[in-house]
Parts: structure tokens; C-alpha cells; sequence
């Protein structure tokens, strides 16, 4: 994969982003299609392109010449559900390059050091666990016909990529084998005991298909080799709902916790995948309340249980919303499967790292809770807290991490967000997407704020028809696209 810094810059320089001012012009056809043919393809356009004559004939628009190639990407749907319809160079570059854009979407992407005990403990994990699994749901959504954009936070199952030379290999005949074991104590290093499920493909990127497809992945199971309250069998790949927010590899990523304790609701939760959700999906950094938003949850009578953030009211504008949003994942925890890795200098015992998510059995709190042993085993609940794109507050109870994901389906800034990135994938201009009232906000130029205006617009078209090929189709239509060039002249001119 393109290194992120240089695929940003790769594609805003085919882009003809200039960082000196110059004349500022509609694009020919010819340029036009050059410009999104290369930022489609991260590849420049052949002269002897089947749909360059036809562009510069005049018998077929550029839009309509960009999208004929986003489709050519298109992904099957039935018995052959995810794969590349028609393989072939074209076809893969736009695949890759779509994916690539997404994946800088999630910077979490290193699952070999995920978790607390890994590291080199775990150097298997990827094997596993697809680091960019996030991006796949995206992906998906954007190349398969009829597909919701909704469904990257509603969706039911983890996703995975199909590639050229099909899964790792986890057999006896392969070097460098990995050997994940299935029992709850070590595996003895002469007598591994392979885990039968299908690892993660590699090679060109060719498709991709949902887990819960794929009977090797989708069923497999695991056990721990954690002691005391952790499980016997789970699955290994199955999602906790809520598209890209419950799946396994998005927790591992994003909970942040520096150690393996079940969440008692004070100083153990999983703020870092609260806080990460927030950025990856609405475009925003904590603190997302301003400050008057969070004096009311600052704790004046607090206890030695209490943790000392939440006497601070400084401190609450960014817990405020992190809290009692992590709250809907607190019965999840890392857990470890007992390993074997064998190579061609010898053998060593290795772990994997796994999430697991605890049956909550027990009643719900009361209120705020500071300590709780039992809070893992309480009801999921929580609470979406923010000031979204308009200054509003948005303050939803939630239950559970499927239901988060309705709620954030249910938001404008779901959409807005999207269609920022694609905004600046495509004209390199980045869109503020902070609350416009929060505290020390920078009056936005003229410009900024018609850009602004703009990608909201977008987004709650995209919230209404749920398709991003028509969201492809907006911003290339739009007066911005056709510009021949983006100026930091033009963005200050307010």
C-alpha cells in the first residue's frame, strides 16, 4: 500500500493542486477526465484510453467517463458476492486506490501491537486479524450496487478482503507457520494444535465479501487462556453489531487500554474507542461539548473512589462525551489465545490477542458510577453527548453498540463527514467540521464557510439516498471540481 503522506500528496499533485495562486479556469474535458481517471487509478490516463476519444469527441461527458471507470470496479452481489465483476488492471488500480483512501480514514491499523501483551509476543496477530477491516466496510459501500452508506455503522458483519493469492497458509507444510492453539493452557512446543480457521488473504486486493459468508471465518471459534472469568468458546470474527464499531479488529485497534481488565465504569473504560469513533465516522476531536456542556458533570462530592478528572470541569469537557459513550462497550475485554509459532530457526510459544464480550446478566446502575466491580456485567448502556455541525446538542441514550450505530445512521454529521473527506480527496481542500459556537472557534472566512455549507448540503442528500457513487457524481459536477485550479488564495478569501 502507498505510503498515507505520499498517497495524499501523489494524489493531490495529479489533482493539479497548486500551492502558488494562478489563473483559475474551467477545465477542458480531456483535463477534466485526466484529472479524476488519475485520482480514480492513482495511474495517469493512457492515450489510448477506450473513453478518451469519446470525451474529446464530445459523445460522452467526463463525469459520465470517470463513473463509467468507478464502475468498472464494481463488486458482485449473490453467490459470488464481493468479488471484482471484471479483473483486470484498471479494475484493481481503482479498487486499491478506493481502498487506500479509506484506510487513511482509520489511522488505528497495527494489530500486532493492539494490546497490552502483545508486541512480540503476538507477531501473528495480522494473520488473524485484518488491521484494515474498517476500510473494507467503506469500500464495500461505495463499489456494490444498491449498497447503503448506513450500513458501514449498521451492518451485522466484519468484512474481508479477497486477494490474489487467497489466505495465509496454516498448514504443516508451511514455513514460518503459526499454530494458534484451542485449549486453555499452553501448548507444549511439540505438540501444537492448529486452530481451524481460515486466515487473512494476501496479494492484489480482488473483492470484498462479508465474514459472516464465509463459513471458515464466520463460525470459528476460540478459547482463552486467561484464568478466572473469561470464557470457554467465542467467536473469533463475530461482530458485536453496529457496522465497523462492533467488529473484533475495530476493538482490538481502538480500545486503548493498557491492560486486560474487565471495565468498572471510573479509570477502566474504553475511552480511546469512544474517542476514536468520534474521528473516524462525525470528522470531530474531543472535546465535542463546550464548557458549559460539561459543568454538569463535574462530581463536587466525591469520594476516593472517584477518579480525579471528575472534579474538573476542564477535564468533563472532553469525559463528558467519552464516558458515557464507552459505556455502551463496557462488557468488553482482551483476551489471549494460546499460541505456537514454529520457523525455519526453531520454535516459540506465541499468543493472539482476541476480544471477548461479556454476558451482561446483572441489573442496571444508578447514576454516575466511580467503582464498580460488576460494572462489565450491567446493561450496556450509554449516551450519545456532542454539539453537532449546526451548534446543537445532541444528548440520545443508547443501548448497546448496534444501537449507537442507528443513532449515528440518524445523524447529519455521519454524511457531512463522508462527504468532507471525499471533497478533499477530490479538490485537496480541507472543510472545518467543528461545532461553529465552540469555545475559542475561529471565525471562518467567506470561502471556508461556503465549503462548509456545501459538504452539509452533501451530506444530507447522502443521508436521503444513501448511494456515494451519487455523491462521487455531486462533487464532480460541482463548479469547485471543474476549477483547473485550488488556491490557498481562493481559501482565504474571505
Amino acid at each position: 500500500m502507498l505510503n498515507r503522506q505520499f498517497f495524499l500528496f501523489f494524489s493531490a499533485s495529479l489533482m493539479g493542486v497548486r500551492l502558488l495562486a494562478a489563473p483559475v479556469s474551467p477545465l477542458s474535458d480531456l483535463s477534466f477526465f485526466s484529472r479524476c481517471y488519475a485520482q480514480l487509478t492513482q495511474k495517469k490516463l493512457p492515450l489510448r484510453h477506450p473513453l478518451r476519444l469519446r470525451v474529446v469527441q464530445g459523445s460522452l461527458s467526463p463525469v459520465d467517463a470517470c463513473l463509467a471507470v468507478l464502475d468498472g470496479a464494481s463488486l458482485s452481489v449473490g453467490a459470488e458476492e464481493g468479488k471484482l465483476i471484471e479483473v483486470n488492471p484498471e479494475s484493481k488500480a481503482v479498487l486499491r486506490a478506493m481502498n487506500d483512501l479509506h484506510r487513511n480514514w482509520f489511522p488505528s491499523d497495527d494489530v500486532v501491537f493492539s494490546s497490552p501483551q502483545c508486541g512480540e509476543r503476538c507477531p501473528y496477530a495480522d494473520f488473524l486479524h485484518d488491521g484494515s477491516e474498517a476500510a473494507l466496510h467503506v469500500t464495500r459501500a461505495l463499489l456494490t450496487e444498491n449498497a447503503r452508506f448506513s450500513e458501514v455503522v449498521t451492518g451485522e458483519s466484519g468484512m474481508e478482503a479477497l486477494r490474489s493469492r487467497g489466505p495465509i497458509e496454516n498448514n504443516t507444510q508451511a514455513l514460518n507457520r503459526v499454530f494458534l492453539g484451542n485449549s486453555v493452557t499452553t501448548v507444549p512446543d511439540d505438540s501444537p494444535v492448529p486452530l481451524d480457521v481460515e486466515l487473512v488473504q494476501f496479494g492484489d486486493l480482488l473483492g470484498v465479501r462479508k465474514i459472516s459468508l464465509n463459513p471458515r471465518k464466520g463460525l470459528a471459534v476460540t478459547k482463552s487462556n486467561t484464568a478466572g472469568s473469561r470464557p470457554n468458546e467465542f467467536p473469533i470474527h463475530g461482530s458485536l453489531g453496529g457496522g465497523i464499531l462492533g467488529t473484533k479488529s475495530y476493538m482490538l485497534l481502538n480500545m486503548g487500554r493498557p491492560d486486560a481488565n474487565s471495565m468498572n465504569g471510573g479509570l477502566v473504560l474504553p475511552r480511546r474507542w469512544a474517542k476514536s469513533l468520534l474521528k473516524d465516522l462525525l470528522c470531530r476531536d474531543v472535546p465535542v461539548i463546550r464548557s458549559s456542556d460539561a459543568i454538569s458533570f463535574v462530581e463536587t462530592a466525591g469520594t476516593k473512589d472517584t477518579p480525579p478528572f471528575r472534579t474538573s470541569a476542564s477535564c468533563m469537557q472532553c469525559h463528558g462525551t467519552m464516558d458515557p459513550l464507552s459505556g455502551v462497550a463496557r462488557n468488553v475485554v482482551y483476551t489471549y489465545t494460546p499460541g505456537y509459532a514454529e520457523s525455519s530457526i526453531g520454535s516459540s510459544k506465541q499468543i493472539s490477542p482476541q476480544i471477548y464480550a461479556f454476558p451482561t446478566n446483572l441489573p442496571p446502575e444508578n447514576g454516575t458510577v466511580d467503582l464498580d466491580p460488576d460494572f462489565y456485567r450491567r446493561p450496556t448502556s450509554g449516551r450519545l453527548y456532542f454539539r453537532n455541525l449546526q451548534g446543537e446538542l445532541v444528548n440520545i441514550p443508547i443501548q448497546g453498540i448496534a444501537s449507537l450505530g442507528q443513532r449515528l445512521a440518524e445523524s447529519d454529521d455521519f454524511y457531512a463527514c463522508a462527504a468532507s473527506r471525499y471533497f478533499q480527496f477530490f479538490t485537496g481542500i480541507q472543510v472545518n467540521m467543528d461545532d461553529p459556537g465552540a469555545d475559542g472557534h475561529a471565525v471562518m472566512s467567506k470561502t471556508e464557510k461556503k465549503y462548509r455549507d456545501m459538504v452539509i448540503h452533501w451530506g444530507s442528500e447522502l443521508k436521503a439516498h444513501q448511494s456515494l457513487h451519487r455523491l462521487f457524481r455531486t462533487i464532480m459536477e460541482s463548479d469547485t471540481y471543474r476549477s483547473s485550479s485550488y488556491t490557498d488564495t481562493e481559501l482565504a478569501g474571505g
